[in-house]
């Protein structure tokens, strides 16, 4: 049987390319279960063109206007959780879907049983009109199934390429959720970060490689465009990004998400949930203690005590321990180049 499979929007001040969205929503060859949308306090047509959409759509189309501004990711997971469907599938009001999206996810879901929470897909990079640049956005290779807990922590499907069972969503308390500290600002963190890092933690996640969507880039987007670069220009870059706050920052982070996962255990219902949720959050310990370990080590200037840190992260099965949170083969890789001194912290 095909999964229900709900679309959550969220809306502000849309109303330039909002109807190209919902159009290939319409479009799709198994159309959604139903369309949420939660605007944000529009002062633009965007309502407008949603209420004329729902008279026509093909499936039903329910719009919540809040009362007050929640911001981005608090919209999308309000809109998220007012979703009846099996499954949510998060949908920005500025790209568009390509026709066989949902049918796509849904066959991989009903292929799938149901340690399955997450499926992200692949999509192709356009610009304000969606002439495809040649990019895609997340290169994956090939399809894959990943085991819980088998995927580094803080891996992230951009949020209109996820599609988790609704459970992830109705299940959790995600006022807790971490925050994070960049650019000397502390907030909240993303949404679609968020539902990754509890994906990663509580169930199965599978990769479609397929691009199933356009990726708009406009000047008002919410998040960045990749570069292009070359294999060469990528492996630069990463061991150029040594600096050792950049280590601190991610410590900080892990611990946040360790404190959120025990509070989302003790208020979870189920039993799954909650072992999962204390599990991944003594991992979450573990990855925080890694990583202010790498921040003293590209923070201290003598050759001896760069040795001295590295080997004790190498005891402490930093890089090649449990995927969830292990550093990995390309932190080893670069940690050895910079305790041998063959490169120097640089600040970024």
């Amino acid at each position: 049987m095909r999964p229900k499979i709900s679309v959550a929007m969220a809306t502000y001040n849309g109303e330039k390319y909002i109807l190209e969205q919902l159009d290939s929503l319409a479009k799709q060859s198994v159309l959604p279960h139903e369309l949420v949308v939660c605007d944000d306090g529009s002062s633009d047509a965007t309502v407008g063109i949603i209420k004329h959409f729902a008279e026509t759509a093909p499936f039903p189309v329910r719009l919540h206007i809040n009362e007050a501004n929640l911001g981005y990711s608090d919209n999308f997971l309000k809109a998220a959780g007012l979703c009846q469907g099996d499954w949510i599938a998060f949908c920005d009001q500025d790209d568009e879907w390509m026709p066989n999206k949902i049918d796509r996810v849904s066959a991989v879901i009903e292929a799938n049983d149901d340690r399955l929470i997450l499926v992200g897909h692949d999509a192709l990079i356009g610009d304000s009109r969606l002439n495809i640049s040649g990019l895609k956005l997340l290169n994956f290779d090939n399809d894959r199934r990943i085991q819980h807990r088998k995927k580094y922590a803080f891996f992230l499907f951009h949020g209109f390429t996820i599609t988790c069972k609704s459970r992830l969503i109705k299940e959790i308390f995600h006022a807790a959720r971490p925050h994070v500290y960049w650019g000397g600002k502390t907030a909240l963190i993303g949404h679609d970060d968020w539902i990754c890092l509890l994906a990663g933690a509580l169930g199965d996640i599978f990769q479609i490689s397929e691009p199933l969507a356009i990726w708009r880039r406009h000047n008002k987007s919410l998040s960045p465009t990749p570069n292009r670069k070359t294999l060469f220009d990528s492996a630069r870059t990463s061991i150029s990004m040594v600096d050792a706050d950049h280590y601190i920052l991610l410590a900080n982070l892990a611990s946040d998400s360790s404190d959120a996962f025990i509070v989302a255990a003790a208020g979870a219902q189920a039993l799954d949930f909650k072992i999962n949720l204390s599990i991944a959050s003594l991992q979450l310990k573990q990855l925080a203690a890694n990583l202010n370990l790498r921040g003293r080590l590209y923070n201290c200037g003598s050759h001896f005590e760069k040795v001295k840190l590295f080997l004790i992260m190498l005891l402490r099965n930093a890089y090649l321990g449990p995927s969830f949170c292990s550093l990995g083969l390309k932190s080893l890789a670069k940690d050895v180049a910079f305790a041998a001194g063959l490169i120097a912290q640089r600040k970024i």
